[in-house]
């Protein structure tokens, strides 16, 4: 139970949390709850809510960093698909993933700053690559190779995202084409590899 809610269901739990803090002017410049017009954001019951998303995302994604930490099957055993020699690279997975919900929620909808949420998306992709494929942190080839699989097809997504946006000015609108080859590739590539 406790690995299913520190991998499927750790998103969805922390998005409940930080759906708290997102507010958005109507057009009387009133702060409203984005998903509920009827609540006016910082006044009244609103800020008992706040406080306690707080509270409870601190607390959720604590218990989530300590599990990750600590609940893996660390035997060397090559037929446990889940057994791996450290979980520092799902540590920083779940870091990742707060990370990127936060800038999900709050910096896609400034246009400004687009370019700084794509970088750190980027970034954090290729280290995210960078543990999985060059820390080898599980002993089954399998599990391995999908996760390097994964985090690959992730980086080359984040990679199309930063020359889309690079070439946003220009007629290039074979994003997804680009996308789906690259994936491709990546997948051969590693199952091959």
């Amino acid at each position: 139970v406790a690995s299913f809610i520190v991998t499927i269901l750790f998103m969805p739990i922390f998005e409940v949390f930080i759906a708290m803090l997102q507010c958005d002017e109507d057009e009387d410049g009133v702060s409203k709850l984005y998903y509920s017009n009827d609540i006016i954001c910082w006044e009244g019951s609103h800020i008992i809510h706040v406080i306690f998303a707080i509270f409870f995302s601190f607390i959720f994604v604590s218990m989530c960093t300590v599990i990750q930490l600590c609940y893996f099957d660390c035997r060397y055993s090559i037929h446990e698909a889940d057994a791996r020699s450290s979980s520092r690279a799902d540590a920083f997975l779940v870091v990742t993933k707060i990370i990127q919900i936060l800038l999900m929620y709050y910096a896609y909808t400034v246009r400004e700053i687009h370019w700084i949420v794509i970088i750190i998306q980027w970034v954090l992709s290729f280290f995210m690559f960078y543990f999985f494929y060059g820390y080898h942190p599980y002993y089954n080839e399998t599990a391995h190779k999908i996760r390097v699989i994964s985090n690959g097809i992730y980086l080359w997504g984040n990679t199309c995202l930063l020359l889309g946006k690079i070439l946003e000015s220009s007629d290039f609108n074979s994003g997804i084409e680009l996308v789906f080859i690259g994936s491709v590739i990546i997948i051969i590539y590693f199952i091959l590899h």
